[in-house]
């Protein structure tokens, strides 16, 4: 938001371990 970026562009990983959690940010962040 401070950026005023529109798009970020980001790769998910494999659902495992510390991936579950970041995979799970990144959908949040995404439905945004």
């Amino acid at each position: 938001d401070e950026k005023g970026l529109e798009i970020i562009y980001a790769q998910t990983v494999p659902p495992t371990g510390l991936g579950r959690a970041l995979n799970d940010r990144l959908r949040r962040a995404a439905a945004r």
